[in-house]
């Protein structure tokens, strides 16, 4: 079971000890993410995960790497639409190590104006080659059309204008601002006993941690905006994909609609990808994934195909919504579908990396400690009533997004 420390400065740890492996993982997770942002400011998480690599008051961009892969470890970070991630993993002898330098990254990077610079060019080249991808451009669209730029519609990576707009004084306050103790968990999971990772986050952390008072900022509840969107480009395959109602991440039902997304698009036996692909050769790719925000969160359909079977790809992805809310799923689905949440829940204990990872995010986002047992339990007493209960929730009414990237299709989207 996951413990939990609470320092004086706001900063929390979670730990998982785990005899039965030589690793262990690292992670510093931080609410700070697109979905937090402003217009003005909209890519600065991003681009901060970037700075924090380009050197220390200790190290320099090349020593950070060196230092890392000279003990054959794992070192890297991600930013999402709600936080952003530092993390290590590596063999227990070199944990200290680990510890040191991710403390060093965030507390003593010095954010030079030269590297500021030359980083500007790397994430402007990050933003073209993500608009270059049509798959990834779809779904970018997808957020923009169902929340506008508000919110979770906003990029993770931002905008070319705001890239410019970067300096190390914008970067010290977004720090100053955000980079907050209680804004913060680290998670730690691996061969490591609690009481000596306690006293490195104590010796690497919170030594350097800063008790502010600040003030919370009130955000507020992002009203969707529910359009589509059109993006003509001359490409061999036309990109389709659908936004529907979905749940924040701190709803109960959550493990129902985790479940109902799996069954529906999540896997080779799913129902879209056994219609689409499998029956009707319609689509290489075709796939379900819901999405959970702090006060919101949308459930996608995304499908690649030929313009020309475009419009039958469509049809069938609306008949299969149909068939569900119809028919709803079998007891056999029901249960296939209980099975694979409860094995990657136990797989997930033999990682560290996993533990890390779950640990840290659902201390994070949800202010809970991650309980294997209880969430075992959890997905034992979903029903299937609660399956269809989901189900009739996404996809009632008619509120939905579209977003379209290819060729000029020969349909109105605002007709599907």
């Amino acid at each position: 079971m996951t413990q939990e420390q609470v320092f004086p400065s706001g900063l929390r740890m979670v730990f998982n000890e785990m005899k039965n492996t030589r690793s262990v993982s690292v992670g510093l997770f931080i609410k700070v993410g697109s979905e937090y942002e402003s217009s003005d400011n909209n890519g600065i998480a991003h681009f901060m995960e970037h700075m924090m690599f380009k050197g220390t008051s200790k190290r320099n961009a090349f020593q950070i790497a060196d230092d890392m892969e000279r003990i054959g470890a794992r070192m890297n970070a991600y930013t999402s639409k709600n936080h952003t991630a530092y993390y290590s993993v590596s063999l227990d002898e070199h944990f200290e190590h680990c510890m040191e330098m991710i403390s060093d990254l965030i507390y003593f990077s010095k954010y030079e104006e030269n590297e500021i610079e030359k980083e500007k060019t790397v994430v402007i080249e990050e933003i073209q080659m993500s608009e270059d991808d049509p798959e990834n451009l779809c779904m970018d669209k997808l957020f923009c059309a169902w929340y506008g730029n508000e919110g979770p519609g906003k990029l993770i990576l931002g905008n070319k204008e705001n890239i410019y707009s970067f300096n190390r004084k914008k970067l010290l306050i977004f720090r100053d601002t955000e980079y907050y103790p209680s804004n913060m968990v680290i998670s730690i999971a691996g061969n490591v006993d609690f009481v000596r990772a306690k006293d490195l986050v104590n010796k690497y952390f919170e030594s350097n941690n800063k008790v502010l008072n600040l003030t919370q900022e009130n955000r507020k509840k992002i009203s969707p905006l529910i359009e589509n969107v059109l993006t003509v480009k001359s490409l061999e395959q036309a990109n389709i994909a659908f936004a529907y109602r979905g749940i924040n991440y701190m709803d109960e039902k959550t493990l129902a609609m985790t479940m109902m997304s799996n069954l529906f698009g999540g896997g080779m036996s799913s129902r879209l990808f056994q219609s689409i692909r499998e029956t009707l050769g319609l689509a290489y790719n075709v796939y379900s994934t819901n999405y959970n925000f702090s006060d919101s969160g949308i459930f996608t359909i995304y499908l690649g195909t030929s313009p020309e079977k475009a419009n039958k790809a469509i049809f069938e992805v609306q008949n299969q919504i149909q068939l569900l809310i119809k028919k709803g799923f079998s007891h056999e689905e029901f249960n296939k579908s209980k099975e694979q949440l409860k094995t990657s829940v136990v797989l997930g204990l033999e990682s560290s990396s996993s533990m890390m990872r779950i640990s840290g995010k659902r201390a994070l986002l949800k202010n809970e400690l991650f309980d294997s047992d209880f969430e075992l339990d959890l997905i034992n007493k979903v029903t299937i009533d609660k399956l269809h209960e989901i189900s009739e929730y996404v996809f009632s009414g008619e509120k939905k997004s579209i977003s379209y990237v290819g060729k000029e299709p020969n349909f109105k989207i605002e007709e599907i």
